[in-house]
C-alpha cells in the first residue's frame, strides 16, 4: 500500500466560515475553531483522493486555503462531542 493510499488525519485552515449547509460534503472532517477570519476543519479521511475531494469543495465554496497539515500518525480525529462543544460555543 503506498502513501496515497493511506488514511490519516488532516488540519485544514480555510479562511472565512465553511457554511453549516456543506458540511456533509467535507468527507467526515469536522470543525474544531470558527472565528469571522477563518474555519479549521479536522478529520481521519481514508486517502490523499478523499483530501483532494475536501480540497475540491472548498474551492467550489471559494474559501481560500490557509494551511493543510498532516497530523503525526496514531493521533485521534476530532470527535463529535468535541465538535458540538466548539459549536454551542460559536
Amino acid at each position: 500500500m503506498s502513501v496515497v493510499d493511506k488514511s490519516a488525519v488532516y488540519r485544514i485552515k480555510v479562511r472565512g466560515v465553511v457554511p453549516e449547509s456543506w458540511i456533509d460534503q467535507l468527507g467526515g472532517m469536522g470543525i474544531v475553531s470558527v472565528t469571522p477570519a477563518a474555519t479549521t476543519l479536522e478529520g481521519r479521511l481514508p486517502d490523499q483522493a478523499a483530501l483532494n475531494g475536501v480540497l475540491d469543495t472548498l474551492y467550489q465554496l471559494r474559501l481560500p486555503l490557509l494551511e493543510v497539515i498532516c497530523l503525526p500518525p496514531g493521533r485521534p480525529a476530532v470527535s463529535a462531542s468535541r465538535e458540538d462543544e466548539i459549536n454551542a460555543k460559536t
